[in-house]
């Protein structure tokens, strides 16, 4: 037998080995990686991070009910947060995000938590940016589940409604 051809078979086999070794690490790196990255799938502008939208929430129809919501983003999810002095103690209002402006809104695209005794809160899988670039946008608080026609508050979500977050 040839010595020379010996030598390379002998060396093959260590070589296959470090290959197979580097591969592993590799791999187990970039699983370690994707596994503990903690990248939004939303990304929040810069000028967001730390802040929320204030809505100020006004009387429609007579109710005398007004109040405040504030949206927040939440990791990649935006929380709505609507309190209303003077709304009813004992019945459900449903409230939702419409296209469009106050006093006359449009669609509704986000259906938010009904308020009970005017509070409600509401987890919604967007961000605030996403908010923002749908803009004209409006909250409305309804008279009822059996009256959604009347509406008793409503409020402009505006860009310049952005505030730090306390």
């Amino acid at each position: 037998m040839n010595i020379e051809s010996e030598s390379k078979r002998d060396m093959g086999m260590p070589v296959a080995i470090g290959i197979v070794a580097v591969a592993v690490i590799i791999l187990g790196a970039w699983y370690y990686y994707q596994k503990n990255a903690s990248v939004s799938e939303t990304p929040v502008r810069n000028e967001l991070e730390n802040k929320m939208i204030r809505v100020r929430l006004d009387p429609l129809n007579g109710s005398g009910q007004m109040g405040t919501a504030f949206l927040r983003q939440k990791d990649t999810m935006v929380y709505v947060d609507i309190n209303v002095l003077g709304a009813p103690a004992t019945s459900l209002q449903p409230a939702h995000i419409h296209t469009g402006a106050c006093p006359n809104p449009g669609e509704v695209i986000y259906s938010l938590n009904a308020s009970q005794k005017g509070v409600s809160g509401t987890l919604l899988d967007t961000s605030l940016e996403q908010i923002i670039d749908q803009l004209p946008l409006a909250i409305n608080i309804h008279a009822s589940e059996n009256d959604l026609k009347t509406y008793t508050a409503c409020g402009n979500i505006l860009e310049t409604g952005v505030v730090p977050e306390k």
